[in-house]
């Protein structure tokens, strides 16, 4: 499973590439997803690889986060209401992203996905990160998220700018297999399944 994850997330920082090399440059300033503009959700997406090099730079000293699973739960999933400072921090922190990346993100892109795949080939699967909340993690373990990140980012991207895209096979997998797990965790797996099969619709906001 390891190696699924590894080449899920290798297959996943490629697929962000691929979209946004496919970004006209006339769409950058057009509607991207909420209050972002295609070049700030361009921008928030990248979190998905600078993270992963953050975060291993601060080795844990424990490990409170034993899965995705834990992390999405405590983290990723959280609401956040449009009023909270986090939710400006986030939207903030995505704008100063998308003008890092200058005038050329798909180049730019590609040159932090070739040094953070670099870091994640030559770094152990147990090695301990900080994550967000001081919380501590392996590296195999966070990848997951970061796996979703980039895929659901990307397919966000491909919708808001027209592109016709597929979304890697085996950062799917890793992907559907993590919301699989989340929707178990919160007693929502019967609910999921009903869906997959065509007997229910899944609300808003199910997870």
């Amino acid at each position: 499973m390891n190696q699924t994850i590894r080449e899920g997330y290798r297959q996943s920082g490629l697929f962000l590439e691929q979209v946004v090399g496919g970004v006209t440059k006339d769409s950058f300033e057009g509607p991207g997803l909420g209050e972002w503009t295609v070049r700030e959700l361009i921008g928030h997406s990248t979190r998905g690889l600078v993270t992963v090099e953050q975060y291993l730079a601060a080795p844990a000293k424990a490990i409170n986060l034993q899965s995705a699973v834990a992390y999405y739960g405590s983290a990723a999933s959280s609401a956040i209401p449009p009023s909270s400072p986090l939710h400006a921090q986030i939207l903030q922190r995505a704008r100063d992203a998308a003008k890092e990346l200058g005038d050329e993100p798909a180049k730019a892109i590609a040159v932090m996905r070739k040094r953070v795949q670099a870091l994640v080939e030559k770094t152990p699967d147990d090695a301990p990160m900080t994550v967000i909340g001081g919380r501590g993690m392996r590296l195999i373990d966070y990848l997951p998220s970061r796996c979703l990140e980039l895929v659901v980012h990307s397919l966000d991207i491909a919708k808001a700018t027209g592109q016709s895209v597929q979304a890697p096979p085996i950062a799917l997998q890793v992907c559907l297999h993590l919301m699989a797990d989340v929707a178990q965790a919160h007693n929502k797996g019967e609910m999921l399944l009903l869906a997959l099969t065509g007997r229910e619709s899944l609300p808003q906001g199910w997870v």
